[in-house]
């Protein structure tokens, strides 16, 4: 861990008149068997440069996935990264998958971190298993940078922060949001927050609430960045689902205001941007006071379907009504992906607690009636929770065919702090608990006989069948 003496002295620093305090944001490159580009976007890790841009900092964004593979499309805010083929880590091996670095060379990544002179650095996390991608970049931030403290947050280093502290090797660890102590859905303090570490280390302090929206101009500095913007109208989820990381990460649901949403859009699209994509965990929360009003705004602003909405994160279905149906498609959504996760009544009865599913077939017809059709109306189905059985994922699939609805299978991955993980370490054959490389979903970490690999590869096939289908309404 850090030390306290590697303090911020500008006057000593540098020669001349004292000058704003350099801050350097990381997005790490990654190390997976497979990634693709759906508006993954260092949000929470821009919120906090502009906060410190706010606060008179001087901030720059190094984005180590900032490298498009050939053919992939411009203006859309999404596709494939550019990859290079590595060894694949000896925890790892029995997977028949390629292995892959995404992002620059590496060389081209330690150019811009000698360029950067920061005095501190912020490296934002994602996945736990991701953690080799920031071991290399705090690596070469030591090696370039010895007296900048490295500061990590995010999702990793709120789930797993002894892994950051000690595989990445960063100075200090911040958990939550940043903004206030950290703490866990009991209020029990887990961590210090990024305003008071940066006062400890010298640097000026931060002024202000944290800023509701990233500066726009702050994502510009990555190309990749630059073909859509994310919105956050809320943050949080209400919902106890057993197997999801939501509030570990964001313990207390907290409401946003339309205001924010509103900037949000007017700055972007005065900078030519018109792709949004929206992160919420429960978009569809308070909607009559929140996303009704804004949908609203944007026709009465921008007229019908003139500019274009993705849902990566599924929506609550039983909250989808036909106004919101309604408004979303007029207002210029592409495609909303429906949290369906399975059409048996047991699987919520063990894991959420949240659909019956004949709320379903209500909802695809609301989103057709609405002017949705084939592959614009998607639904996610969770494969792999510890008990679940193939026979259930793959009737699923066919249901949700037969109902008009494209299915996308999505693994389950094991994460720490969540009721289901404990329950996944003692069925999985890998050791989850002391290495969390083995969390990535492409292993199929809690395989068992009634739902193997070949199972889950069945499923995937029969989902992309049904979604080419689809394709042709």
């Amino acid at each position: 861990m850090g030390s306290a003496a590697r303090r911020w002295n500008a006057a000593s620093r540098r020669s001349g008149p004292v000058s704003a305090p350099r801050a350097l944001l990381v997005q790490p490159p990654v190390y997976d068997f497979a990634l693709y580009d759906l508006f993954l976007h260092p949000y929470g890790l821009l919120r906090m440069g502009t906060w410190l841009e706010q606060s008179g900092y001087e901030v720059e964004l190094l984005d180590s996935l900032d490298a498009r593979r050939p053919g992939r499309p411009d203006g859309s805010g999404r596709g494939r990264i550019k990859r290079t083929v590595v060894e694949t880590p000896a925890a790892l091996r029995d997977v028949p998958r390629r292995y892959a670095r995404y992002g620059p060379a590496p060389d081209t990544l330690r150019e811009r971190v000698r360029a950067s002179a920061a005095d501190v650095v912020l490296l934002g996390t994602g996945m736990t298993y991701w953690y080799e991608g920031l071991a290399e970049i705090a690596t070469m931030i030591r090696q370039e940078m010895p007296s900048a403290p490295v500061i990590a947050g995010g999702i990793a280093a709120t789930l797993t922060p002894q892994t950051v502290a000690e595989a990445a090797g960063t100075d200090y660890v911040v958990r939550g949001d940043g903004a206030s102590d950290a703490s866990d859905a009991s209020g029990a303090a887990t961590g210090p927050a990024l305003p008071e570490l940066l006062t400890s280390l010298g640097l000026p302090p931060l002024r202000g609430p944290i800023p509701a929206n990233p500066a726009l101009s702050l994502q510009l500095h990555s190309g990749r960045l630059r073909d859509a913007a994310v919105i956050r109208l809320h943050e949080g989820c209400r919902g106890t689902c057993t197997y999801c990381a939501s509030r570990l990460i964001t313990p207390r649901f907290r409401a946003g205001r339309e205001q924010d949403a509103r900037e949000r859009v007017r700055e972007a699209t005065a900078a030519g941007i018109t792709t949004f994509a929206f992160y919420d965990d429960a978009l569809l929360e308070g909607s009559q006071t929140l996303l009704e009003p804004f949908l609203e705004w944007v026709l009465s602003v921008y007229g019908e379907r003139r500019l274009a909405f993705y849902l990566p994160n599924a929506v609550h279905v039983e909250r989808l009504t036909p106004d919101i149906a309604r408004l979303l498609y007029r207002a210029g959504c592409r495609e909303v992906r429906l949290g369906v996760e399975s059409l048996d009544e047991g699987f919520h009865a063990r894991y959420d607690r949240k659909l019956r599913s004949a709320t379903i077939a209500q909802t695809v017809t609301t989103l057709e009636e609405a002017g949705f059709r084939g592959r614009e109306i998607a639904a996610y189905v969770l494969a792999g929770l510890p008990g679940q059985t193939a026979d259930e994922v793959r009737s699923t699939v066919g249901g949700l065919g037969r109902l008009g609805c494209a299915p996308h299978v999505a693994e389950y991955s094991p994460v720490p702090g969540t009721p289901l993980f404990e329950a996944a370490c003692e069925v999985s054959r890998y050791p989850l608990r002391s290495e969390p490389l083995c969390h990535n979903n492409s292993l199929f970490p809690t395989a068992s006989a009634s739902f193997t690999i070949d199972d889950l590869w069945k499923a995937k096939s029969e989902a992309r069948a049904v979604r080419l289908k689809l394709s042709t309404r």
